[in-house]
């Protein structure tokens, strides 16, 4: 039978005939009743492919695109200037059908833009190893957790800040359930950091490893060296999950005592396209390189001297003993991780520096007309890159979103959605994108 094809009603017969069953229904007469539908699926009529088309093109023009609406989302998924070369480029055929490049010596440029990619991953982090990149930024840093314990060798309790994405602890969670690992969680400052009082309450010798994303759920830049300072009383694995942008900008993670960074990096890829698809990395000290999930693809010299690229290293339980195996849902992400090497290039050091200038200047301008705003407040003080918190001061957020669609906005992500504490507060995000007209239309909404 065809993979894409439907077989007719004489091949139907022909091939029970085969099987020796009187009916497609006999062959299913091993599943138990109960797990059967009975009242069917209530399925429309089908139709034709050029209806088809036209029902489906007519409910994607429903959607609430950033190109027709003035979005200001952010928390995790964020939309940032991507090169048009980077898109005509990857669509190439040799990229965009590419498959896993197990054959080193047939896969060259496949291996070549892995290899640097990883070395632009290293250079932003401040790292010294990178893997070839990862499902998500959420299972990336689950994958860094599981790699803080492995790289520590004891200890059961893993701490994670308040202040970190409400998705990302969701798929933490239920990552370390089934590896009996207790979550820990530090409670936020009055600033939007993590609280270090309280965190050095919790630390102990059951502590394996401690995560801080920054900027954070709040947009608020952490302070790394702080943090890393408490490895010199406490031993555990620092895991930092940074804003790859930011860092034009800021120190890298592991100049200040990150042991392990693991994040999103989709906004170099490509635009939010309703939450996919996305773009983990991860990186670490040589060290750990052992521990580390995925596939690596390292630089060598054939028997003629000339350079050539491999996969490294391997640690998948196809390749090698199970119980060795350090890689779970960690398969890499190549064609975007193609694209963000792309436009890293393109972009070159001084056009991300200014690209993360750019969000700087345009989240203070925000700032400074929402200080002044009659209807709303800012949750914190602490600085930030592109992202900040408001807490709506008379109505509801309810309200507030009712009047955004009448203008066509889309003032940012409702925080009560992701968890209910958050109850009247909004996470907004300001790219580069963002014009003045954009933000002025923004506020607004708020005065």
């Amino acid at each position: 039978m065809g993979g894409f094809t439907s077989p007719g009603a004489d091949e139907k017969k022909n091939l029970l005939s085969i099987l020796g069953a009187p009916s497609f229904e006999a062959l299913l007469s091993g599943i138990p009743n109960a797990l059967c539908c009975s009242t069917g699926l209530n399925l429309p009529d089908g139709i034709s492919e050029v209806e088809a088309l036209r029902k489906l093109s007519l409910l994607s023009a429903k959607n609430a695109g950033t190109d027709t609406w003035n979005a200001f989302l952010g928390a995790g998924i964020y939309d940032h200037f991507v090169p048009a070369a980077t898109g005509a480029l990857v669509s190439r055929s040799e990229f965009l059908t590419a498959y896993t490049p197990y054959q080193a010596e047939v896969s060259q440029g496949t291996l070549q833009s892995i290899y640097e990619y990883q070395s632009l991953i290293c250079e932003l982090t401040g790292m010294e190893v990178s893997n070839a990149s990862m499902y998500d930024g959420a299972t990336a840093l689950a994958e860094a957790a599981i790699m803080a314990q492995a790289v520590h060798r004891k200890g059961s309790k893993f701490i994670v800040p308040e202040s970190l994405n409400p998705l990302y602890l969701r798929v933490l969670k239920t990552y370390m359930k089934g590896l009996k690992i207790e979550i820990v969680e530090a409670r936020a400052a009055a600033q939007g950091t993590i609280d270090v009082d309280h965190l050095k309450k919790l630390l102990g010798a059951e502590v394996f490893g401690v995560a801080l994303q920054t900027p954070n759920f709040f947009g608020v830049v952490e302070d790394i060296a702080a943090i890393a300072e408490l490895k010199k009383i406490h031993d555990f694995a620092l895991v930092v999950s940074p804003n790859l942008l930011s860092l034009a900008l800021l120190e890298a993670p592991g100049n200040l005592g990150a042991d392990i960074c693991a994040g999103e990096a989709h906004y170099l890829a490509g635009g939010p396209s309703f939450g996919g698809p996305l773009l983990g990395f991860m990186a670490a000290k040589q060290q750990h390189l052992r521990q580390m999930p995925g596939r690596i693809v390292g630089k060598t010299v054939d028997k003629e001297g000339k350079a050539g690229f491999v996969l490294t290293a391997q640690t998948r339980e196809q390749h090698i003993r199970r119980e060795k195996a350090t890689s779970n849902i960690c398969s890499n992400e190549g064609l975007l991780a193609l694209s963000a090497t792309i436009t890293l290039s393109l972009l070159g050091k001084e056009g991300l520096l200014k690209m993360a200038g750019l969000n700087v200047s345009k989240t203070q301008y925000a700032l400074s007309r929402f200080r002044k705003a009659r209807k709303a407040a800012l949750t914190y003080s602490g600085p930030v890159f592109n992202e900040f918190v408001v807490e709506l001061k008379e109505e509801t957020l309810d309200q507030l979103f009712a009047r955004a669609r009448e203008k066509k906005i889309l003032p940012g992500v409702r925080m009560d959605k992701l968890d209910r504490k958050f109850d009247k507060k909004i996470l907004i995000c300001v790219t580069e994108k963002k014009t003045k007209d954009d933000i002025d239309a923004l506020i607004a909404l708020f005065e």
